[in-house]
């Protein structure tokens, strides 16, 4: 009894390999003697063939019975392969069958690559792939090769890939092709103790999906690349070496020609929560409301692990490739929505009062004239009937039962609420088709179906508006049809007729033909029909059609967590012992701690494994916190938004180096309806440690960046915009000119009556000496209550109050007022160590007490952004000087480290981010003081010191509006055209 190693499942079995032998045994000895057979069997004519195995094997097969083919292969010795061959006859009837495959040589497969350039997996075509059916052994059989093993299961269906002539996947080891490829994918697990190489692979609770795949390959090199496939297929089938034993891998190169294994390994996993609390309620006869408060929650997880190992001349080469990633997503905020689709069928019901329709025949057809009225007043047994249908579906029923708590917003009798809704929905859908009661019923129930599944995203996820659209269908042709059926009663009736003929000649609407003609006074009312529904249709137009939310609101809170984990590893086993049998198994099976103490000292790799210094280890982290609000008006959108995230990335290579970097990020972005203005502050950092130069580079920039874009530009935004910077010494006033000179050529390039669109950028990048600065300043004032820290925090409140946040009239009330009210103050001259002395207090008066109780006006402008001021020069220097992990003994910061560091930078900086917006969407011509103070504050760091020096030095004395003005880098531009440089 022949098995697949006991490590290969089968369906969670042994597979059975005893039943296969025999028949590739049959193929082999067929292709090996197929010349010979070809030679004597051409002898007998009837057109035998002799060009090749797999038209001998088809001819020999129609004709297997013969009495002179049996002589033919009795005198060539081969008696047993006829008798065999009949067992196997009935295959061989159509050539292009893959067993065909297995009679050919190896080398009539051999691909080459389109491109010896392109480095990579390799994907191209297979000509030479055979996939055998492998049966589960039937008798019982332990399908693991031992304590912590691997374990690969495929199931029978899928089988082993068996591939002649194939390539190496990867095109820049530049392996010979002409392989035997043997392969699967499947399920790879692990025992005792170790993990997956992707990681925890499994279903999540609620809205959760997870996927693996695994794909194993060996790839073997035939003594004879001209045997044929079948004969080199079976040797290599029961030779396949343990993945995670490395004496049995090296025992397969030196005798079973294994030229090197493959694994891959892709997963993904993830699973979230969401919920919505809401309340619908209705503004009468025009629109309904959900407002609710959403929430989700998500994680994801997704790796890639790709393994390789070939046999060189210098041993067993090994190289991985590992990717991790993991992201934690949160948000919540109210969610307030306004749905017009109830306006369309109001606005036919107000068509419907028009005084010409108000005659004795017209008003028989007005009901029909707003489908959604005629619904709910004239047919509401169909309505009643309709919706039974749905809500005694089961399928519908529970799809719909799972928004009902977002749909409805209450408790009580939920089928019965279900009931209601639907009745009133469908009612006021109806009206939304175009020409409904001219359209086609499975046009009209499809826009009902569609319009519904917006408030039940069930169903549609479910896949269920159409089984939802054929219970409709019924009730809207039975609305046709009675409209049919009165305009068939009226024709048929020459009164009628002729009087609603007239009728219609009276509200400009011609009838042609016979009055008593049905199909004539037909035309008539579709005209009819046609003009009342255009009408209605452009009232609609300009408020959105019946199923589309044309107002709506969200605000709320959101935040992500990620982190990445990226190994690239390549090295040369160069012999086979106990130390590098159990590195490769660790590799093999993601346990890659004992590398990551290689890649830190190459000196610990044991004797007969070398590392490239190619190899790496990069760790990446992010965290992201961030408010927005949008809203939309009548298609026109508006929002608000504000983020702050850190990221970090440590890279170590295997040559000891270590690099870091990471970036710090605040944003504020306001985008109105015609006009936007964005701020933005950036802190980067980058660290190199190269151990092998012994020296170390850093580099730290800062950057803010704030513009404004506008639809209708005008010339008192655009000096408005720049003047506060000429203003406070920050640019010169030539720039400001500049800028007025481009808007008004715009101006005059720009058609009568139309507006002009522009928008105006502003970037101000510290050069390195300000950082420097910051940084010596950031490591003197760290320390809470220190001199330094005081003198930090009362430059910044200066500065505040110069660009006009507060008053000294008003500080020094607010300082007087803090004396009285605590004693432990009253020694305290200086109004800035008085507020100071109050950052941790709140000093807010109670509710009960506003009207009593002193209002600190100057220190609640001042004090929150002039005590975060000297917080982000300690945070910059705390990044700075940080070590990262593993660069020596002292190194403990991690990439987590970093990125939190850098949010809290970010963090720090978006205090003094402000857009200066008038009423939310609109904004002031100028920019905010806090913004200009916040400036002022980067510019004066502007002035070269030497780290021994006082890092104070100068910061009183105002700079050269010429020196300060070349931090700053303005542009102006307008759609479709380059930017101009001020």
């Amino acid at each position: 009894m022949t098995t697949l190693p006991a490590w290969i499942e089968v369906d969670g079995a042994l597979g059975d390999l005893s039943k296969l032998e025999p028949d590739l045994g049959v193929y082999a000895e067929l292709a090996r003697n197929w010349r010979v057979i070809a030679a004597r069997v051409h002898q007998l004519g009837a057109e035998a063939p002799v060009d090749s195995p797999v038209l001998l094997a088809v001819y020999v097969a129609e004709r297997i019975d013969d009495p002179a083919l049996a002589t033919v292969f009795d005198e060539l010795g081969l008696g047993a392969l006829h008798i065999k061959l009949r067992a196997v006859a009935d295959r061989f009837t159509d050539s292009s069958s893959l067993w065909a495959k297995l009679l050919q040589p190896c080398d009539a497969f051999i691909e080459t690559y389109a491109s010896e350039t392109v480095d990579g997996l390799d994907e191209g075509d297979d000509p030479g792939l055979v996939t055998l059916r492998i049966p589960p052994l039937e008798a019982t059989g332990e399908a693991k090769a031992g304590a912590g093993s691997l374990s690969f299961g495929i199931t029978a269906a899928a089988g082993l890939a068996c591939e002649a002539g194939a390539a190496w996947p990867f095109r820049g080891d530049a392996v010979l092709p002409g392989l035997l490829r043997i392969g699967g994918s499947g399920k790879v697990t692990t025992t005792v103790g170790f993990a997956l190489p992707f990681g925890q692979i499994g279903a999540g609770e609620v809205k959760a999906a997870a996927s693996a795949e695994a794909m194993l390959s060996y790839f073997f090199r035939p003594t004879d690349v001209s045997m044929p496939f079948a004969e080199a297929l079976v040797p290599a089938l029961v030779s396949l070496p343990v993945p995670l034993d490395l004496v049995d891998i090296n025992h397969a190169v030196e005798l079973s020609g294994l030229e090197g294994l493959v694994v891959v390994c892709d997963g993904a996993v993830s699973a979230g929560l969401g919920a919505t609390i809401g309340e619908s309620f209705a503004i009468p006869n025009v629109a309904s409301v959900t407002a609710g408060l959403v929430a989700e929650l998500a994680f994801r997880r997704n790796a890639r692990w790709l393994l390789s190992l070939r046999r060189t001349p210098s041993g067993l080469r090994f190289v991985l490739s590992r990717d991790q990633a993991r992201e934690k997503s949160w948000s919540a905020g109210i969610d307030l929505a306004v749905d017009y689709s109830a306006l369309a069928k109001r606005v036919h019901d107000i068509v419907l009062k028009a005084e010409g329709l108000a005659q004795p025949v017209l008003s028989q057809i007005k009901p029909f004239l707003s489908p959604g009225s005629y619904l709910t007043e004239q047919a509401s047994d169909l309505l009643s009937a309709a919706v039974a249908s749905i809500t005694d579906n089961d399928q519908l029923r529970s799809a719909l039962s799972k928004n009902l708590g977002a749909v409805l917003g209450r408790g009580g009798d939920l089928r019965l609420a279900t009931a209601d809704y639907l009745k009133q929905r469908i009612a006021e859908l109806a009206a939304t088709e175009v020409g409904a009661l001219l359209a086609d019923s499975d046009a009209w129930a499809q826009t009902i179906a569609a319009g519904l599944a917006t408030k039940f995203p069930a169903l549609g996820e479910a896949g269920l508006t159409d089984a939802l659209a054929a219970r409709l269908k019924p009730i809207l042709g039975d609305v046709r049809r009675r409209f049919d059926g009165l305009i068939a009663r009226l024709a048929a009736d020459p009164a009628q007729s002729a009087a609603l003929t007239r009728e219609l000649r009276m509200i400009g609407i011609e009838v042609k033909g016979a009055v008593a003609d049905a199909d004539a006074l037909l035309a008539g009312v579709r005209n009819l029909v046609e003009r009342l529904d255009g009408f209605a249709q452009q009232v609609l137009a300009a408020t959105g059609d019946g199923v589309t939310h044309k107002l709506r609101a969200r605000f709320g809170w959101n935040g992500k967590n990620s982190s990445a984990l990226h190994y690239e590893l390549a090295g040369t086993i160069s012999e086979v012992t106990a130390d590098t049998s159990a590195l490769w198994r660790a590799l093999a099976t993601g346990q890659l701690e004992p590398f990551q103490r290689i890649l830190a000292d190459p000196a610990l790799a044991p004797p007969g494994l070398t590392l490239d210094p190619t190899s790496s280890l990069s760790r990446f982290a992010g965290r992201h916190r961030g408010f927005a609000l949008e809203i939309v008006v009548l298609g026109v959108s508006a929002s608000i938004t504000s983020i702050v995230e850190g990221k970090a990335t440590i890279k170590r290579s295997a040559g000891g180096n270590v690099v870091v970097a990471a970036e710090g990020k605040a944003m504020r972005d306001v985008d109105g309806f015609d006009e936007g203005r964005s701020a933005t502050f950036i802190s980067s950092w980058d660290l190199a440690l190269l151990k092998v130069e012994g020296r170390t580079r850093r580099s730290m920039g800062v950057s803010l960046a704030f513009d404004h874009d506008d639809k209708d530009l005008q010339s008192t935004e655009v000096t408005g915009f720049l003047a506060g910077l000429a203003r406070n010494g920050l640019v010169e006033q030539s720039r400001v000119q500049s800028a007025e000179a481009i808007y008004q050529g715009w101006r005059v390039q720009t058609q009568p009556g139309k507006k002009v669109v522009g928008r105006i950028d502003v970037r101000m990048a510290l050069p390195s000496i300000a950082v420097e600065r910051m940084v010596a300043l950031g490591r003197l004032g760290g320390v809470k209550g220190s001199a330094n820290q005081v003198k930090l925090f009362s430059l910044a409140g200066r500065t505040l109050m110069a660009c006009g946040v507060g008053d000294e009239q008003r500080l020094e009330r607010d300082a007087k007022e803090a004396r009285r009210e605590f004693d432990e103050l009253e020694a305290l001259v200086d109004p800035w160590r008085v507020m100071y002395a109050l950052q941790d207090v709140d000093l807010d008066p109670p509710q009960s007490s506003v009207q009593t109780a002193h209002r600190y006006t100057a220190f609640g402008q001042l004090l929150p952004r002039a005590i975060s001021f000297p917080k982000l020069l300690d945070t910059m220097a705390r990044i700075y000087d940080a070590v990262p992990a593993g660069a020596d003994a002292a190194g403990i910061w991690s990439a987590e480290d970093y990125a939190r560091a850098e949010k809290e930078l970010a963090s720090l900086a978006r205090k003094w981010l402000r857009i200066n917006q008038k009423f939310i969407f609109w904004f002031k011509a100028d920019l905010h003081p806090v913004m200009i103070a916040f400036l002022r504050l980067l510019a004066n760091m502007n002035r070269a010191t030497v780290l021994t020096d006082d890092p104070f030095a100068g910061l009183d004395v105002t700079p050269a509006v010429a020196e300060t003005s070349r931090l700053f880098q303005i542009t102006m531009s307008q759609p479709g055209e380059e930017s101009v440089a001020l």
